[in-house]
């Protein structure tokens, strides 16, 4: 990327791309409270290897009483192993000369 690769154009979807986010990450932290905050702790610890877009809705149900704890655990669970078992495994794009 050279020093003549921006544009007006490009600075300014760069700076609208920014207002974006950050206005995302204040509703974010606007939404936030501790009892939320404790509750993704716990399901963090109990499926640490869950993704954000799991967790944060599990511990929004939770809170609501709409899921118990276990559902949440038992869910996240079944899903982190659905994930690993259908993951596509890594292409070898090696040579047949360094496959030998």
């Amino acid at each position: 990327m050279g020093a003549y690769d921006y544009n007006s154009q490009s600075e300014e979807a760069l700076w609208e791309q920014l207002t974006r986010q950050d206005n995302e990450r204040v509703r974010y932290e606007n939404v936030a409270n501790p009892d939320l905050a404790l509750a993704i702790d716990d399901l963090v610890r109990r499926a640490p290897n869950a993704t954000a877009d799991l967790i944060m809705p599990a511990a929004t149900a939770v809170l609501n009483g709409v899921m118990s704890r276990e559902e949440a655990y038992e869910m996240l669970n079944g899903a982190t192993v659905a994930a690993i078992e259908t993951a596509q495994p890594p292409e070898d794009n090696r040579s047949w000369f360094n496959k030998v």
